[in-house]
């Protein structure tokens, strides 16, 4: 089980690893950006591995004409592992990834509708999973996905992810910036205790553009299975 923390525990263990005074009073001016490095580094390490503990279901109502699903209460849309549709008692697969030949099939623009939902992707533009086809009559999907990232930003607060691995990535992070010599030893010793949680957690890469567009994966991620562009 991950060792989480409030925040207030771990911006006085990040303190400990930077080299901060501990002494009270002493270095309350740097609380509020130790507390965003904490923030930043726990959604970066949530964003960038799959974390099975963290993986729920969830059921959501989908009404005939839908073209976007319903958000859901408790999984974030854009850490979906899998989607079902239910036809009858059954769940079957619905895969990602929608192109022009299924555009040409059932054209949600000329409303065409169908079912059951057999493709899914997420559309940058409206923030949102669009469905296909636009479904024809009222039906339910099913999701695989990780928990909302609850927000740290009080110190009672409580991370989400291991305290301990959130303090180490963000404490190598902040002595590489002041080019500190230590830095490098922070690192490994974050990127062994991350490896060290997720083989206990059994966690498993996530798949691939083009394996989640072949086999029904999720959507790919960015730092997982592809790097942005940066610039121009």
């Amino acid at each position: 089980m991950p060792n989480r923390l409030p925040l207030s525990e771990m911006v006085s263990d990040l303190r400990a690893e930077v080299g901060h005074s501990l002494v009270g009073g002493q270095g309350t001016n740097m609380e509020d950006t130790l507390k965003y490095q904490l923030k930043r580094t726990q959604a970066e390490l949530y964003r960038q591995n799959d974390w099975p503990s963290l993986m729920i279901d969830e059921q959501v109502d989908v009404p005939v004409n839908t073209r976007y699903l319903p958000d859901f209460t408790n999984i974030d849309k854009e850490q979906i592992n899998k989607l079902w549709c239910r036809q009858g008692s059954e769940w079957y697969p619905i895969l990602y990834g929608i192109d022009p030949a299924q555009y040409s099939l059932y054209d949600p623009d000329s409303n065409v509708t169908g079912f059951p939902i057999q493709r899914y992707k997420y559309d940058e533009l409206n923030s949102a999973l669009e469905i296909w086809p636009v479904t024809s009559i009222d039906t339910k999907v099913l999701a695989e996905g990780q928990i909302l990232l609850p927000p740290l930003i009080d110190d009672d607060d409580t991370s989400l992810l291991d305290g301990t691995l959130v303090v180490l990535f963000a404490a190598a992070h902040i002595l590489a910036r002041q080019r500190d010599e230590d830095a490098s030893i922070v690192l490994q010793k974050a990127q062994t205790y991350l490896t060290s949680l997720l083989k206990n957690q059994g966690s498993q890469k996530r798949v691939t553009r083009s394996m989640a567009r072949a086999g029904g994966g999720h959507r790919p991620r960015e730092g997982i299975d592809y790097i942005a562009r940066k610039g121009p």
